[in-house]
């Protein structure tokens, strides 16, 4: 099992004149969060694609107020229904653990930190552009 507070981190600061200011909770949390997010497995897979397609579906949606972010949390979303291995997780190294849902975090950014909205069943979300981007906001 991996400890976050045992992964190296290298120490980057300068003592002339620095001042430390503790974090806000917030910045903990979020602090917190991607130190834990350095012990999950991590596949990485390329493949070129073009974008044409999206790019005239976003130039017809746009006037409808749906944002980019929105549709491509939707596709990412359907991509993942296409592929449940994707979607799962490894806990125990001898198997994987299918989710019964496909939700997608979207981190957005705030005045003093970062949150991350949550569209839970995203693969079933109807692709409404204000009713999505308030889950977002």
């Amino acid at each position: 099992m991996c400890n976050p507070s045992s992964v190296d981190i290298v120490d980057t600061t300068y003592s002339c004149g620095a001042t430390t200011v503790l974090f806000t909770t917030m910045q903990s949390a979020v602090s917190k969060n991607m130190l834990e997010s350095l012990c999950v497995p991590t596949f990485r897979v390329g493949y070129p694609a073009s974008a044409d397609a999206l790019d005239a579906l976003y130039a017809k949606v746009k006037k409808k107020g749906v944002m980019m972010t929105a549709l491509l949390a939707k596709a990412a979303a359907m991509a993942l229904a296409q592929h449940p291995v994707v979607n799962s997780s490894c806990k125990d190294e001898k198997s994987f653990t299918y989710n019964g849902s496909v939700n997608i975090a979207v981190a957005v950014a705030i005045n003093g930190g970062l949150i991350t909205p949550v569209l839970q069943d995203a693969d079933k979300t109807r692709l409404d552009g204000r009713k999505l981007q308030k889950e977002l906001i």
